[in-house]
């Protein structure tokens, strides 16, 4: 067994969230060299004339199944170009593992032949397979705890105008977090929900005006991390209201968790390596009104401020670093 000494990325950072920064940080501290790769960037016909440029570096891929799925549709030609990606990927590099962030692509309202057939390809053809929850890990599975959001600086924004105390859902607009089915059950509670997006589906994003109320607060534009960590540290708590079957595992719980605030969150999303390390900041709810009634309750509590969690967030950057390590070692 040896280690390789770079590790390309694909796709590039920017092209889907924060997560990737954060995976560049983990792996350069564990002393590898790590590059984007783009198809778009690099010559293919000089990699497939000299495919042994890449021969001693690993190849990291993440999300290649949601390219065969625009729209939430199976489309033939696009399946056989990630498929093509795939195989490339495989000719070029020593080691490819492929990481399983979803269960299936979120596009999808429910798992698809096309989609399990595709993503078992990927894990069949991969030299390792890494996934983001406890509870999916197999013999041909390794487990990566999601990691931890370092931002330094929290930036107050403007836009915000209500006090400290609402409830925060923030993301994307797509269908599969059921933001507005969750909002439609609580705008007529009295508690205050701030609720930060930038984009996402359109009927959802319509929908999510027309429940503007007193009640509720909309922060319509790209909020930068900063600004965001703003956000989370003046909430009551955050809200993560995806009851997907697609969704291993969320980005914004581990945001939360970063800043050392309260969650609500959908138990099936919690595996148990999460639950046991941050019970004290995650409560779970399996139907809406079950959040309903917790947010009652919890709005009746004093405002609590973020914890101090330094030990917790040193244990799981130390479990995200141990389990890379493992998975980047041939």
């Amino acid at each position: 067994m040896e280690d390789v000494s770079r590790v390309f990325y694909y796709p590039k950072r920017g092209q889907y969230n924060s997560y990737s920064y954060e995976v560049y940080k983990v792996v350069e501290r564990l002393g590898y060299e790590i590059f984007d790769f783009d198809f778009k960037s690099v010559n293919v016909r000089n990699l497939i004339f000299n495919p042994r440029q890449f021969k001693s570096d690993t190849v990291v891929v993440n999300w290649l199944e949601n390219e065969a799925f625009p729209n939430g549709h199976f489309s033939i030609g696009r399946c056989i170009k990630v498929i093509t990606k795939f195989l490339l990927l495989k000719m070029f590099f020593l080691n490819v593992i492929f990481v399983r962030h979803n269960v299936y692509p979120h596009s999808l309202t429910q798992n698809s032949v096309y989609s399990r057939l595709l993503i078992c390809f990927f894990e069949f053809m991969s030299s390792r397979v890494g996934v983001l929850s406890s509870e999916f890990t197999g013999k041909s599975r390794c487990f990566i705890p999601h990691p931890l959001y370092q931002v330094e600086s929290p930036q107050p924004i403007e836009d915000l105008k209500t006090e400290d105390d609402f409830f925060l859902i923030y993301g994307t607009l797509k269908r599969y977090k059921n933001v507005s089915k969750v909002l439609k059950k609580l705008k007529d509670l009295n508690v205050k929900i701030v609720v930060a997006f930038s984009g996402g589906d359109e009927d959802e994003v319509r929908s999510i005006k027309r429940l503007k109320n007193n009640n509720i607060q909309l922060v319509d534009r790209f909020l930068s991390n900063n600004e965001l960590a703003y956000l989370v540290d003046k909430s009551r708590a955050v809200l993560v209201t995806s009851d997907s079957g697609s969704v291993i595992s969320s980005g914004t719980l581990f945001f939360a968790l970063s800043r050392g605030k309260r969650v609500y969150c959908p138990s099936r999303l919690i595996d148990t390596y999460v639950a046991e390390l941050w019970k004290q900041l995650i409560f779970t709810y399996q139907t809406i009104d079950e959040l309903s009634d917790l947010l009652v309750r919890d709005s009746k509590l004093a405002n609590q401020k973020s914890e101090e969690l330094s030990p917790l967030i040193l244990q799981h950057h130390q479990e995200v670093l141990g389990h890379w390590a493992k998975l980047l070692k041939f």
